[in-house]
């Protein structure tokens, strides 16, 4: 990526088989050779994917959205040439952007409200949301209200506390 006002070269990427450069994220970001993220409003490189860059097929995410929605292909889907449901996103936190937080199996697509569609592998796609730590926390809060665990059940899941 070359940037014609400052007369330099911005990023550069390895070409030939997976080359890419993919604008998302209200093109805010850019996905450069499937394996590296840059910010296009710092110019720095913001993920870098490298270590699974050839099963990669794309990037997503929304200002509001916490995390980079990485696609990705296992070696047998591309190898065969059906997936049957081995789509996989990523969630790499945008704070901590080497951080995966979570694996989505099944993934199809991320919508521009930042929501995911994931395939139940018959025959219904469901959009899912995206919620932040914070989120689940309340609303894990606001579902338990004032009730607590029994001692039982402290035990049974290792939920020991001082």
């Amino acid at each position: 990526m070359c940037s014609i006002n400052s007369k330099r070269i911005l990023c550069s990427g390895e070409a030939g088989n997976y080359s890419c450069t993919m604008f998302f994220g209200n093109g805010r970001y850019f996905l450069n050779d499937y394996c590296e993220v840059y910010d296009m409003e710092t110019w720095e490189k913001v993920l870098d994917l490298s270590s699974i860059s050839n099963g990669v097929y794309g990037v997503q995410t929304t200002d509001s959205l916490p995390y980079f929605v990485v696609w990705y292909q296992d070696s047998e889907a591309k190898s065969s040439g059906k997936t049957k449901g081995s789509n996989v996103a990523y969630l790499y936190s945008k704070e901590n952007a080497g951080e995966v937080v979570a694996e989505i199996p099944n993934y199809v697509a991320a919508t521009s409200d930042g929501k995911i569609v994931v395939y139940d592998g018959a025959h219904t796609l469901y959009k899912v949301p995206l919620y932040t730590e914070k989120e689940i926390i309340k609303m894990a809060k606001e579902y338990i209200g004032n009730s607590g665990f029994k001692d039982y059940q402290k035990e049974k899941y290792h939920l020991f506390t001082d």
